[in-house]
């Protein structure tokens, strides 16, 4: 991006709230086309969440929410190592204001297609409507409630 461009983008976007220019960001971002995504919208410890894969993963490895350690990376067990069904945990940038799930579909798509993997992306909050560690704690729950969650029910 040229200076001038970048220079009319700020002059622009400093009338917007941040609901506007998160909207603005999200409408830039391209989408995969129809029939090559599969997502599953889920909610793990009270946070959205979605299973994004390319249509061809997805056909092979079932998106299942995770609950226990093992299942948090197979499923089914691996018998050899060519049948271990590996997910990726993803977190958009943004800085914690702007950016999600929308923004990042079309590049994790493309992820899942090149590296056989099914990614599960989180939708957790962002600033100035809820302060930090609100995020934070949101990602460590996704991450762990699943590891933990075997030991204490």
């Amino acid at each position: 991006m040229t200076n001038e461009v970048a220079e009319k983008f700020i002059e622009i976007s400093k009338d917007f709230t941040w609901d506007e220019f998160r909207i603005l960001t999200d409408s830039y971002s391209p989408q995969p086309l129809p029939g090559a995504v599969v997502n599953k919208p889920v909610e793990i410890a009270g946070v959205r969440c979605e299973f994004i894969a390319s249509t061809a993963v997805s056909q092979r490895c079932p998106a299942t929410v995770p609950t226990s350690p093992s299942s948090l990376f197979f499923h089914p067990p691996p018998k050899l190592i060519v049948s271990w069904n590996m997910q990726v945990l993803f977190f958009h940038g943004g800085g914690f204001c702007i950016g999600s799930i929308t923004s990042y579909r079309f590049a994790l798509t493309f992820f899942s297609k090149i590296t056989n993997l099914r990614f599960l992306a989180v939708e957790y909050s962002l600033s100035p409507e809820s302060r930090y560690p609100t995020a934070l704690n949101e990602g460590l729950e996704v991450l762990f409630r699943p590891l933990l969650l075997p030991f204490f029910s």
